[in-house]
């Protein structure tokens, strides 16, 4: 043989090995599932960038108004009446042996005079 005909023999690769099972396992040409690993990735990054962007606190989410604080102020109607009955008020029970109020025992009671 020549040199040149020992170069062009070397730089031809060698006819390639058999696949094994296992590496034929491994690269299934099968459109189907090709396109279901696919469209399940899609979904899956719909929906993590549904929540970074529009989730609860989100980069695109609102913000909500802020609401205003209950300020402590004193009203007529919720201080306290000092009679220890329930409802609060001697007129509103229809009894006046009901109430525990002493105003409304001694209005109830003819005054000996």
């Amino acid at each position: 043989m020549r040199p040149a005909e020992r170069r062009a023999a070397q730089r031809q690769p060698a006819a390639p090995a058999p696949a094994t099972p296992s590496q034929q396992a491994v690269h299934i040409d099968d459109r189907a599932s090709r396109l279901f690993v696919l469209a399940s990735i899609l979904v899956f990054v719909a929906i993590l960038l549904n929540a970074l962007l529009l989730g609860d606190g989100g980069l695109l989410a609102s913000e909500p108004t802020p609401r205003p604080s209950p300020s402590v102020t004193a009203s007529p109607s919720a201080a306290p009446s000092g009679s220890p009955s329930g409802s609060g008020s001697p007129a509103a029970s229809g009894s006046p042996a009901a109430s525990a109020s002493p105003a409304a025992s001694a209005t109830a009671a003819p005054s000996p005079s």
